[in-house]
């Protein structure tokens, strides 16, 4: 089989944040000795307008359908059995190595992956232009090629291990209270001073109470984690909706540090050393008097991102419950408690992806 060209079929993929479009790539897994890197050829910038959904040209807004010549020269889109004897999640992680720059060493797999085809979606500046252009800015989507000529660009790989979920407490370490307050069988949240106001990504150790109030705060495993591995051009961020109001908490690359933005906290400098936000000085009015019923969110975003709105892909998510009452597990009589890890869902089944297929041709 023989194809030079590729149809894009987009599944929940988001319009790109303003200033910014969709780019298309394809890319070799060069072999230098014992050593492979990435070389990439763009192809296509595009906007992906709404319904009805749609490619259409940055500059001129008209339509350029699904189908585009993906191959930098006449070679084969199609890479028959150069992955025979590789695992095709294992090659999905050296994909996402090579995209991070990172040089691979592969014994005893050089002569599999010499030349290996891939596909990548990334975003972009709309108006770049010089050295940047040349290299994906913000890789997004990513698939490799194989003789099928079938496949998914899905990013990120890793996420989508059931096992990772990320735990969150309420708290608010910037009232300038020493000690948290204990809540138990207090069943009027208005009762609790500030401890409904604040959000944290991480989990409450209650061991560690005499230590200091930042140091009960720990970092998330698999958060710290995840920050590690973002692709280049990436970070993670925090919001809270509630009544309407969607708030960012602030945007994050790192699980085990506070988060780069704190407007709401009274004091910054007691925040706790996980991501998160304390809605104490000048808060948005729906997160006023606390947080209960809010529906929380980290989503993956463009770093740097020149749309403060939201970008729709929500890597975690849950809903705050609307009080502190809950059933004690030993009586089933109902008890007011505040400081109780809680988990997030992880939401990455329903991450973009674009299903794409190389056409096959004749060759002449």
């Amino acid at each position: 089989m023989y194809g030079t060209s590729v149809k894009l079929d987009p599944l929940d993929l988001p319009e790109p944040p303003a200033g910014m479009v969709y780019q298309a790539w394809t890319f070799r897994l060069e072999k230098s000795g014992a050593t492979y890197s990435a070389k990439y050829y763009p192809y296509r910038k595009m906007d992906w307008v709404g319904y009805p959904y749609r490619f259409t040209d940055p500059t001129t807004g008209t339509d350029i359908g699904y189908i585009f010549k993906a191959s930098p020269d006449d070679s084969n889109l199609f890479t028959p059995n150069l992955t025979l004897w590789v695992r095709a999640d294992t090659i999905a992680m050296f994909v996402e190595q090579a995209l991070r720059g990172q040089s691979l060493n592969l014994t005893g797999l050089q002569e599999n992956l010499r030349r290996m085809q891939g596909f990548l979606f990334s975003l972009e500046p709309a108006n770049e232009t010089g050295p940047d252009a040349a290299i994906p800015n913000h890789p997004f989507l990513a698939a490799y090629s194989n003789d099928s000529g079938k496949f998914e660009m899905i990013y990120p790989y890793n996420y989508r291990h059931p096992d990772y979920v990320v735990e969150y407490f309420l708290a608010s370490p910037t009232d300038t209270l020493y000690y948290i307050r204990c809540a138990c069988n207090v069943t009027d949240p208005t009762l609790i001073e500030n401890e409904g106001r604040g959000i944290w990504f991480g989990h409450l150790d209650t061991t560690k109470f005499d230590r200091g109030r930042r140091e009960i705060a720990q970092p998330d495993t698999v958060l710290r984690k995840l920050c590690r591995e973002l692709m280049p051009g990436w970070r993670f961020e925090g919001w809270a909706e509630k009544g309407g109001q969607l708030v960012s908490m602030g945007p994050f690359t790192r699980g085990d540090s506070s988060d780069l933005a704190n407007p709401y906290a009274n004091i910054e400098d007691s925040c706790f050393l996980v991501p998160g936000e304390d809605f104490l000085k000048n808060p948005p009015s729906a997160f006023s008097q606390n947080v209960l019923g809010a529906r929380i969110m980290i989503t993956l975003e463009p770093n740097p991102d020149p749309d403060p709105a939201q970008f729709p892909v929500i890597i975690f998510q849950d809903t705050i419950p609307p009080t502190f009452v809950i059933d004690d597990p030993l009586t089933e009589q109902p008890i007011g408690i505040l400081h109780l890890n809680r988990e997030t869902v992880n939401r990455t089944r329903f991450l973009p992806k674009i299903r794409m297929t190389v056409i096959p041709e004749s060759r002449q």
